[in-house]
């Protein structure tokens, strides 16, 4: 199943994927320390940013560590905090409806339930 992604839910999900080295961290924190290498993590993070500049990420095309990498962006983002005190709060309100929105999106693709 292919998620589209919108411009600015690229953002958000690059927001995290751009500093794989947090999630590779995050990943072993939880675990499975020989799962997630740097430069594994490093690379399943680029594959997937670029994937969701494009505009959709095809989730029958991952492997478990690219939808661990996934999940993280997703459950690990900052992104909001970090918009939060930046932006009007109908502008913030949009926010938060545009990234439930990608997360509800994943988790109808398969990807398992996301804190948010």
């Amino acid at each position: 199943m292919k998620v589209r992604i919108t411009p600015l839910q690229y953002e958000m999900l690059d927001h995290r994927l751009s500093i794989p080295d947090c999630i590779a961290e995050a990943l072993n924190d939880n675990g499975n320390p020989d799962h997630a290498k740097e430069g594994d993590v490093e690379s399943e993070a680029h594959d997937l940013s670029e994937a969701a500049r494009r505009g959709s990420i095809d989730m029958a095309k991952l492997s478990p560590l690219a939808l661990d990498v996934l999940w993280d962006s997703l459950d690990g983002s900052t992104y909001l905090g970090m918009e939060e005190d930046n932006v009007s709060d109908r502008k913030w309100q949009g926010l938060n409806r545009s990234f439930d929105n990608l997360c509800d999106k994943f988790e109808a693709a398969g990807l398992p339930k996301i804190g948010r």
